[in-house]
């Protein structure tokens, strides 16, 4: 299977490479998956950097990465997770696990890709607060990026949406280490417990568990959200810029509670309805545990 130079300490899963992505100091490593295209696979037509929501562990959207490659023969995809934000990649010094941090690693992970793929069509997709990022990338490299593609976007006013403002006390400097303290409790919840609570979630159990019970990983979590709440507020001018709104293409969930009202305003910011999908009733924000083949289509 071929395997980009970026990507380190990899080992073959089915259909892809699970690794670390390497980081430059002060910067952190972090956990990636490179599905590489089925056809020409050192050379694919189009290279997809995803970036997840929040929190930002792959392995739940392992299903949903694989469903694209299956679909598309000439596309590789990069999956990069957020700094600390997966609990088996080893850290060697205090992370930042701000929101800054997690864009300046996006920016790294892209420029990456282009260096190696000089020829490629490049293309960033997120989900939630991904799609934030998504737009700071563009903002900052738009001139490397073909296409942006916004699922469930997370990009305007989280903190006055219906989810933000009965969640976002959570998110407190204080509330994350006290959460991420208690988090080692759960070591002694029994697994029978997590079928029971999350039934709709028979195959990503495991990665649920090993997030809730790692303190880093808990923290660099709810630290993240906290400055989701602090700093996404104005929609930014990225959107209705005409050389960048071209490139963007908008999923919207028929409701969605991370969103709320200010889906108006986005609609509002583009006028090429063709580039806006309105999922159907019944498709949640996390999409990637039970609607993951309908997104992908």
């Amino acid at each position: 299977m071929y395997c980009p130079p970026f990507l380190s300490s990899s080992s073959q899963r089915t259909g892809f490479l699970d690794g670390i992505f390497p980081h430059a100091a002060p910067l952190q490593d972090v956990h990636a998956q490179w599905w590489p295209a089925t056809e020409n696979p050192a050379a694919p037509d189009t290279v997809i950097l995803f970036i997840p929501g929040n929190p930002g562990l792959l392995d739940f959207y392992t299903d949903f990465l694989r469903e694209i490659q299956e679909k598309n023969a000439r596309t590789a995809i990069l999956g990069h997770s957020h700094v600390g934000h997966t609990p088996q990649v080893q850290v060697t010094h205090t992370l930042d696990y701000s929101l800054a941090c997690q864009v300046q690693s996006a920016i790294e992970a892209l420029n990456a890709l282009r260096s190696v793929f000089l020829n490629s069509r490049l293309v960033v997709m997120g989900h939630s607060v991904g799609c934030w990022i998504c737009t700071q990338l563009l903002k900052t490299r738009g001139e490397d990026i073909d296409a942006a593609y916004l699922l469930f976007p997370t990009i305007l006013h989280i903190a006055d949406t219906p989810n933000g403002r009965s969640l976002s006390w959570l998110f407190r400097p204080f509330m994350a280490r006290m959460l991420s303290c208690l988090s080692n409790l759960l070591h002694f919840l029994p697994w029978a417990a997590y079928s029971l609570l999350f039934p709709e979630w028979p195959s990503h159990q495991d990665v649920l568990r090993r997030l809730v019970t790692s303190p880093r990983a808990v923290y660099a979590a709810l630290t993240m959200a906290h400055d989701e709440m602090t700093i996404i507020k104005e929609l930014d001018d990225i959107i209705s810029h005409l050389d960048h709104a071209s490139k963007i293409w908008i999923y919207f969930a028929a409701h969605d509670d991370w969103v709320g009202h200010h889906k108006a305003t986005i609609l509002s910011r583009f006028t090429d309805e063709e580039r806006i999908v309105h999922g159907p009733p019944g498709v949640p924000h996390a999409f990637c545990i039970s609607e993951f083949i309908l997104i992908a289509q």
